[in-house]
């Protein structure tokens, strides 16, 4: 059959890499004791990359909704209960944002837990380079982070808040023009006019205009 030679070197490669496990376990389990001394340092590296990374996003998050309050702020021809509307969307896309990185972290402090279990069988020069392999692989994953994940994120978050000022001005825009004929065939007072308007803007919530 044509597989059994694939079949045979996968026995082989197998049982190769038993025997190397159960050489490295045999001979490393000695050493034990010195690796779990070095663990400690190695800990401490790692929540404070980590803790690092937590507050770069922290930061980006903060600027984000900042910036974002300052677009709403600056539309003064939206209505305030839109404002709000459109306020509590965001916050909701901040808040999982914000929960996509806590997951992330726990991720990592969980693989880095792993990790650490994996180093009592290894020998002392590979620690190091398990130790520098895996700050590596961190700082890459935190890069790939901030490359990938945040850029579609702020991305999705731009476009949302686009995408609900327009349907909000548009509302609006509609809700004036459908007032317009009665204003104008109507000789009403400032507060008339005011509570005209704010009559048609509850009737359009009702409706689901603003959902």
């Amino acid at each position: 059959m044509p597989t059994l030679p694939l079949q045979i070197i996968q026995v082989v490669a197998d049982l190769a890499i038993f025997f190397f496990i159960g050489y490295y376990f045999l001979k490393l389990r000695a050493k034990e004791a010195e690796l779990d001394k070095r663990e400690g340092k190695v800990d401490a590296d790692y929540h404070q990359i980590v803790d690092t990374a937590l507050a770069k996003e922290r930061k980006i998050l903060e600027d984000a909704t900042a910036e974002a309050d300052q677009i709403i702020a600056g539309a003064r021809h939206v209505s305030q209960s839109a404002k709000d509307e459109v306020s509590r969307a965001l916050q909701l896309m901040v808040v999982d944002i914000q929960k996509e990185a806590m997951d992330t972290a726990k991720n990592f402090t969980s693989n880095y837990q792993l990790t650490l279990k994996q180093l009592s069988a290894q020998s002392t020069t590979d620690f190091q380079e398990i130790v520098k392999g895996l700050k590596n692989d961190l700082q890459i994953q935190i890069q790939q982070f901030h490359q990938n994940l945040l850029p579609v994120l702020e991305k999705q978050l731009e476009d949302y808040r686009t995408a609900r000022l327009a349907q909000t001005e548009k509302m609006v825009t509609s809700i004036v023009q459908k007032a317009a004929p009665e204003i104008l065939n109507r000789s009403l007072s400032l507060e008339d006019h005011r509570s005209l308007v704010l009559e048609s803007l509850e009737k359009a919530k009702k409706a689901g205009a603003f959902d």
